[in-house]
């Protein structure tokens, strides 16, 4: 799986249900045309850049202290144990850092995701998380645990946090010191 302009085009079908509502009601808050149109211009233009292929654009130290670059943003994109659900951001880092989302590059990123290995479609991209939500919620005990799948993090379930990326990255940590240690 390689990494390119492109990957950035490829969104969910289900995004303006999400993105473009929002987007329309910004305009409606007040903010003048004009400025928005710019802006929102500016933002694809540069969502656009932060998925240039890594052997075009890989690090840009200077500017990664104030926006998002590839190099930042591609994290994102990647399966390692180190980086799942790290660098949301597409503008700026701050809140990354600040929700403990950030991650900075240590190991090459591996693209694609941690669970699907194949190439599984376009509908089916569009569609399997919302079959297995549609799963969990169904056999989970207690209307409680049914609502809380639609606000835990990807992995949860009830009484098992094995799956969280969280989780599983604190575990990957502490076996990576635990051969630290052994090897000592």
């Amino acid at each position: 799986v390689k990494m390119d302009a492109t990957t950035g085009l490829r969104t969910s079908i289900f995004d303006i249900v999400s993105l473009d509502i929002l987007n329309i009601l910004i305009p409606l808050s007040g903010v003048h045309p004009i400025v928005y149109f710019i802006l929102y211009s500016l933002n694809k233009i540069w969502g656009t850049f932060i998925h240039f292929n890594e052997k075009i654009v890989s690090r840009i130290p200077i500017l990664e202290h104030v926006l998002v670059t590839p190099g930042i943003h591609h994290i994102h994109h990647a399966s390692n144990t180190l980086y799942l659900d790290k660098n949301y951001g597409e503008v700026i880092p701050w809140y990354d850092k600040l929700f403990g989302t950030y991650a900075s590059q240590t190991e090459a990123p591996v693209y694609g995701t941690s669970l699907v290995k194949e190439e599984i479609g376009f509908w089916e991209a569009q569609l399997h998380e919302f079959r297995s939500l549609q799963k969990d919620v169904k056999n989970a005990n207690g209307i409680g645990n049914k609502i809380k799948y639609f606000f835990m993090p990807p992995g949860w379930h009830p009484g098992d946090i094995t799956g969280t990326a969280s989780y599983i990255q604190k575990k990957y940590l502490e076996s990576l010191a635990q051969k630290k240690s052994i090897g000592d």
